[in-house]
């Protein structure tokens, strides 16, 4: 199967992992199984964890730099937020606003380090 023809598919399995990750995030923090703080440090050190993971399985050099961490900082704050959001909102609104405000973050980032 061509590139362009795994695309849909690709596209269905994205939107069901993202869909799965909010409903799965929101029974767990809503549930009372796991504090939303303790949830993010999880997926974070596990997400951590998979692309060290990634990095050694491809042989490739692991770059921990100021350019390298700035982002995943970023990013566990946004899992923070994610995660203390799910106590207050449900999870197809929660899911909008969350994604929602992950594509806004990368149109709003493409548009300030474009250069004219």
């Amino acid at each position: 199967m061509s590139a362009a023809g795994r695309l849909p598919a690709l596209l269905v399995f994205v939107l069901l992992s993202f869909s799965a990750n909010s409903l799965i995030t929101r029974h767990v923090v809503a549930q009372g199984l796991l504090d939303a703080g303790l949830l993010s440090a999880v997926r974070f050190i596990a997400g951590a964890v998979a692309l060290v993971g990634i990095v050694v399985v491809r042989r490739e050099r692991l770059d921990v730099s100021r350019s390298t961490l700035r982002p995943a900082l970023w990013l566990g704050v946004y899992a923070l937020c994610i995660s203390y959001g799910y106590q207050h909102i449900g999870a197809a609104p929660g899911t909008f606003v969350f994604y929602a405000a992950v594509l806004l973050t990368l149109v709003g980032s493409d548009l300030l380090h474009r250069r004219p």
